[in-house]
């Protein structure tokens, strides 16, 4: 270009500095300036000169910033330094922008694709490695609902989303294709949506046209009900429905739709013929392809794993979990489970190593009898600033419940608001409450939480810690799993209340009661 270049460039501010950055490069090469950016000591008066048009084009917030510089180069480098940061903070702040990216309402696909491009140039910049294909999911994540069929159509071909690139020509055609849909469709009511209502005698087919519009079909009309939807241009809506629907007549304007004698439904895109749908008691049902996460690992499933992943459960337990299918989902049999009783899981020794002994049990019904207890405080403080937690121990089904906290003087508090919910949940009224003696069970504010309720609170003798066994015993088991997820995955100490709590969560969810039940099966009777 020549000197008399009249192309607008935004001013340098807070998050435009890629853009800006590049065509202030661009035009500092085209007035044969960038010279004096790369080398100004060889060339002074070019320099001085790219220094006059890099101040003319940033905000004023930056004036003070590059003011000061002689050299281009000097304020180049400072502009690039702040902007192009590679400490750790940086690195979170552009992940997290790329992971919450979403497409603006009116936003063209090349811009919204843009962004998400500049975004994954400043994290390799500062050092990420990322794959492409990783851009190209988080572009699909962020595309809003009009984008919906092709979004399930890509995801069902993982091969076709290998990069950003590869994507992008379907993602045009179909903006297009929904751009033009209300100009073809706004003069007449031969298009108007229809739907099939299943559960009735016969097919009854249910239109819907805003006429006022001519956007075409944003209403339904279910058993006589009109349901108009403003805004909302190619979406349909059926009520009781639990599930999204894809059009096939929507399907068939980015691909192919082939259905099958076996029952199968398969979409050709781009050549390839990929298998998205079976049939299912009548239905097709989309068959959603496995993504692989960040930090997602493909392992065997083994009895090892589960019990590693169920906080370090004892195997006996698991085995009964498995064999009394009390849940879904473990492909593992129970004898694999008490094959392990022989090994030795060195997570477990090292955090398990003493138990007190428990008080029987004597309730028949949820919520007759709780045991509390606070334990700590922890040698470190957690993540969020906690020294102890308070545990909740239901005597009949043994749910318990865990609540980190800073003081011993929130027991009353979180007493109150636990007991509620349990109350809530089961429709029990709380009979009575078993504590120790300490000062924290003993005072105006925790009898306040029973004064109107007729519940007991009973205390252990002094120094008769046994008395309350099964508290103390769910304390310990707690402590012991938190120590063996916390050595066996290698994390820090501080992340003690987020292990106690996983922790607590998979005791409730494998059977640890003589009911032959969860706990919370057991608790939810």
């Amino acid at each position: 270009m020549a000197d008399g270049y009249k192309g607008h460039i935004d001013k340098l501010d807070v998050e435009n500095y890629r853009t800006w950055s590049s065509k202030i490069k661009f035009l500092l090469t085209s007035k044969d300036l960038w010279n004096g950016v790369k080398d100004p000591v060889a060339h002074p008066a070019q320099s001085k000169k790219a220094l006059s048009i890099i101040g003319l084009n940033v905000e004023d917030h930056h004036l003070g910033s590059i003011e000061e510089c002689k050299p281009a180069k000097e304020a180049w480098d400072l502009l690039e330094k702040t902007y192009k940061s590679k400490t750790n903070a940086r690195k979170m702040q552009l992940r997290q922008e790329l992971h919450s990216l979403k497409m603006k309402s009116g936003e063209p696909v090349t811009m919204y694709v843009g962004r998400a491009k500049n975004l994954y140039r400043d994290l390799v910049a500062t050092g990420v490695e990322m794959k492409p294909d990783e851009l190209a999911w988080s572009v699909l994540a962020g595309l809003p609902k009009t984008f919906s069929i092709l979004r399930t159509i890509l995801e069902a071909s993982e091969s076709a989303i290998s990069s950003v690139d590869a994507i992008l020509p379907k993602l045009l055609v179909h903006e297009q294709g929904f751009e033009e849909s209300p100009k073809e469709k706004g003069g007449g009511g031969s298009d108007s949506a229809v739907a099939y209502v299943a559960g009735q005698k016969g097919k009854e087919k249910v239109h819907g046209k805003d006429e006022s519009r001519g956007k075409g079909p944003t209403s339904a009309i279910i058993g006589g009900s009109l349901v108009t939807l403003p805004g909302s241009a190619n979406v349909m809506y059926v009520p009781g429905v639990a599930a999204n629907l894809i059009s096939v007549s929507k399907a068939t304007e980015v691909a192919s739709v082939l259905f099958k004698e076996n029952g199968n439904c398969e979409l050709e895109v781009d050549g390839e013929v990929v298998p998205v749908a079976r049939k299912v008691k009548g239905v097709y049902v989309v068959n959603r392809a496995e993504k692989e996460t960040c930090f997602l690992v493909k392992k065997p499933e083994t009895a090892e794993l589960w019990h590693r992943w169920l906080g370090h459960a004892g195997y006996e337990n698991l085995a009964k979990m498995v064999q009394g299918d009390l849940v879904e989902g473990v492909g593992v049999k129970p004898s694999a489970f008490r094959a392990l009783k022989t090994l030795v899981c060195e997570p477990c020794i090292m955090g398990k190593h003493t138990r007190l002994p428990e008080s029987d049990s004597v309730s028949t019904e949820p919520l007759e009898v709780v045991h509390m207890d606070v334990c700590g405080p922890m040698p470190v403080a957690s993540v969020g600033g906690s020294r102890y937690f308070a545990t909740f121990l239901d005597d009949y089904s043994k749910l318990s419940v865990v609540v980190p906290m800073k003081q011993k003087s929130e027991v009353a508090k979180i007493t109150e608001q636990v007991i509620n919910r349990l109350e809530l949940q089961t429709g029990k009224q709380l009979k009575l409450v078993r504590t120790d003696r300490g000062e924290k069970y003993v005072n105006k504010a925790f009898e306040d939480v029973f004064g109107g309720k007729g519940t007991v609170h009973e205390k252990t003798a002094p120094y008769s810690a046994q008395q309350n066994g099964s508290a103390e015993g769910l304390n310990r088991d707690l402590k012991e799993k938190t120590r063996a997820m916390l050595e066996d995955l290698g994390l820090a100490k501080e992340l003690w209340a987020e292990a106690v709590v996983t922790a607590n969560y998979t005791r409730n969810r494998t059977p640890v009661s003589a009911h032959g039940r969860t706990p919370w099966e057991s608790f939810l009777q």
